[in-house]
């Protein structure tokens, strides 16, 4: 089966691969009502938008995939839908069409980015819910991760996983390009990733910064 590639707003990934500037994705600390950017690079011809949320717009496919969220996790209903991020078009050569949806509680945050067709989450992620994070062993890593992942996917258990370098697959070039415009690389970096031979989905795990435990959902 071809492997497809799912884009995560929510991380700096893009920013690499592409070489954007983080700040063409980043959220400035007041947003308008609703503010659109386009962006055309040479592997990315992208249209970003970014809006305050009310319960009038919310699209059926948001809304829904927001209900499987508070299923999952019943806490985040006591949070604020602090912001809404969209896209469409180009990046490499696969067209997408995504929202990010943010909430957030006294400076934590819980952001999941979903197709905005299918309702399919490519990704969901929580930030700055431990300032110790980065002192948990492996095993603690794991063990947040498969609660986390289980949340929406009952099977986890029956995935295996393995921890890996973030950035094996980057060419250098690309790595040296990032540095020159002040990204910086840690070229120690691993991941979390779980798969399962007789299932086409696979997660992978990026658990670093201040509490920063984030899943990627992707397609072999």
């Amino acid at each position: 089966m071809k492997k497809k590639k799912r884009f995560m707003l929510s991380t700096t990934t893009l920013a690499i691969a592409v070489i954007l500037p983080l700040g063409a994705l980043a959220a400035p600390h007041v947003i308008e009502a609703f503010k659109t950017v386009t962006i055309q690079e040479e592997n990315v011809d992208m249209k970003l938008s970014e809006y305050l949320p009310d319960s009038s717009n919310l699209t059926s496919v948001q809304q829904t995939a927001l209900n499987k969220v508070y299923t999952a996790f019943p806490e985040l209903k006591e949070f604020d839908i602090t912001g809404i991020k969209s896209g469409e078009g180009r990046v490499d050569y696969e067209t997408m069409n995504w929202s990010s949806i943010q909430l957030e509680k006294d400076g934590l945050k819980f952001v999941f980015d979903i197709d905005n067709v299918t309702g399919e989450f490519h990704h969901f992620g929580r930030y700055n819910w431990d300032e110790n994070y980065n002192e948990m062993s492996k095993e603690d890593i794991v063990l947040q991760a498969k609660a986390m992942i289980g949340s929406f996917y009952s099977d986890i258990d029956s995935y295996s996983y393995e921890f890996k370098d973030f950035y094996d697959k980057i060419p250098n070039e690309k790595l040296e390009a990032a540095e020159k415009d002040g990204i910086n690389i840690d070229t120690n970096k691993k991941y979390l990733e779980f798969s399962k031979e007789d299932s086409d989905i696979y997660f992978t795990v990026d658990y670093s910064e201040d509490g920063q435990l984030a899943v990627g959902v992707l397609n072999k």
